[in-house]
């Protein structure tokens, strides 16, 4: 798994993104967790999940919330690192969710 928190003023300054762009700045990723081996960083500034938009923690939740419900079988964020965007696709193991609910 993951930690993220709403991307802030400073944090759009830092990165030299528009004071208009919406989405969650990662904190911290689990190690060999499904999100470290999808390749998501900590640092990583993530605006989509599955094409569903990620403005702050209340979307962020939404959408993860309406993944492990729906359990596809590919995930996609659209994040921005550094100067570049890119798109980390997964195929998550939803049994290791079950495991720890």
């Amino acid at each position: 798994g993951f930690s993220a928190r709403q991307l802030g003023y400073d944090d759009k300054v830092q990165r030299k993104v528009s004071t208009e762009t919406q989405g969650v700045i990662v904190t911290k990723v689990e190690r060999s967790g499904w999100a470290d081996l999808s390749g998501l960083r900590s640092g990583d500034i993530v605006y989509t999940i599955n094409g569903t938009p990620v403005t702050d923690n209340l979307t962020l939740r939404a959408a993860l919330t309406q993944l492990a419900a729906a359990k596809p079988r590919h995930v996609v964020f659209q994040v921005r690192r550094s100067i570049s965007g890119a798109y980390l696709e997964f195929e998550p193991d939803w049994s290791a969710f079950e495991s720890t609910k």
